[in-house]
């Protein structure tokens, strides 16, 4: 399993103790709602509604937002 990590942002819809929720572009123009476990989320900005954070590419590519 690889220790890369990819940068993802997105618009923030909501979040709990253990998950963001997070609608995301994607480079084809498509949206992608996800959930992504706070666990696995390194580095967090949020600026409003638009949130940027740093995740480890396994997840992404798991996810299909990489």
């Amino acid at each position: 399993m690889s220790n890369e990590r990819v940068e993802i942002s997105g618009e923030l819809l909501g979040t709990t103790d253990k998950a963001v929720n997070v609608l995301i572009v994607l480079a084809d123009g498509t949206e992608s709602k996800e959930w992504l476990p706070r666990s696995q989320i390194a580095d967090q900005a949020k600026n409003g509604n638009n949130v940027t954070m740093t995740i480890p590419e396994w997840l992404a590519v798991d996810r299909g937002i990489a």
